[in-house]
């Protein structure tokens, strides 16, 4: 699987955001207007898979490359979360399965 630095920046702020709104850190009218963003500059919100890609095993690589990050502690994925317009919080206490979960429903296949 390859993507480009800047599709993987788009694809992570979308999977952050979807991660934000099911936390219930902001609205649904603040995700929906993100997601309007992105796509008025036509940038991409999931990542492409072929038929022949194990679904689980790139999105379990996805994590284990996000945990061996250089900003993560402790076994701890460190994620800079949006909470309101304009404002982040750093996060270290999101389970694991939930990450998963957004990274496998970023997936086009």
């Amino acid at each position: 699987l390859k993507i480009s630095h800047g599709k993987a920046v788009s694809i992570g702020m979308a999977m952050a955001f979807k991660l934000s709104l099911d936390e219930k850190l902001i609205s649904k009218e603040y995700y929906d207007k993100f997601i309007r963003v992105i796509n008025l500059y036509k940038l991409p919100l999931k990542y492409d898979l072929n038929e022949n890609m194990d679904k689980d095993h790139i999105a379990k690589e996805i994590l284990y490359i996000m945990k061996s990050d250089k900003k993560n502690s402790f076994g701890k994925i460190n994620l800079i979360l949006p909470t309101e317009l304009g404002k982040v919080s750093l996060m270290d206490n999101i389970d694991e399965e939930k990450i998963l979960n957004i990274i496998r429903e970023s997936q086009n296949a």
